[in-house]
């Protein structure tokens, strides 16, 4: 090619396809992105350090609920109590 010839322009996407191929590109990047991070939080939380962690933070918790609780209303619209 010498310098005085022109290279022929390539055809112009349509803007439609255009629009599309960029909307499929960014739906497959925060799906890959999602994917990635609830994949290392959930090695996170089945790691035994962290599993540990979380079970010495968290509230203590009656072993049989409801036995040292009043028992739910039966009339829960008027407030009645069974």
């Amino acid at each position: 090619m010498t310098g005085g010839e022109q290279r022929e322009a390539p055809p112009e996407r349509s803007g439609l396809l255009r629009l599309a191929s960029q909307w499929l590109l960014g739906v497959l990047l925060a799906l890959s992105l999602t994917a990635f991070f609830l994949t290392l939080n959930a090695a996170q939380l089945t790691a035994r350090g962290t599993g540990e962690r979380l079970l010495r933070r968290a509230p203590a918790t009656p072993r049989h609920a409801g036995t040292s609780r009043r028992s739910p209303p039966r009339d829960w619209w008027t407030g009645g109590w069974a």
